[in-house]
């Protein structure tokens, strides 16, 4: 079960940077701070991918690598906490108001509809 979720955390954590990198990629440098749509992509990608282990309720060392593993090292909350404040205190209300609702309501959403197709995969 450790190794499951070691190597499920490894995975999500690289896939988590890759997500950040891309985000980066479509900026040019004199574009504003980072506007955590890595961030966003990478919490809703952990919402989809959690339906499945939920949806199926697999044996142990599945749920291991994926729930505590794969979504544990993809989402991230500290980096969610980090973007939003940092637009608070640069008083891009509007923006930090679409990231909150962005992570929240986009991933709740994602994980509810992608829910009931994961139980038809059978995965």
């Amino acid at each position: 079960m450790m190794l499951a979720v070691f190597l499920g955390g490894a995975f999500g954590s690289l896939l988590r940077w890759l997500c950040a990198r891309v985000e980066g990629s479509l900026r040019s440098e004199s574009e504003r701070p980072v506007d955590g749509w890595g961030t966003t992509a990478a919490n809703i990608i952990a919402c989809v991918v959690l339906a499945f282990p939920v949806a199926q309720e697999p044996g142990v060392g599945a749920s291991s690598f994926l729930v505590a593993g794969l979504c544990g090292g993809l989402s991230t909350f500290s980096s969610f906490a980090l973007e939003l404040s940092g637009m608070w205190q640069d008083k891009r209300y509007k923006r930090a108001g679409v990231h909150l609702a962005a992570n929240v309501v986009l991933g709740a959403l994602a994980f509810t509809l992608m829910l009931p197709i994961a139980g038809l995969f059978g995965i």
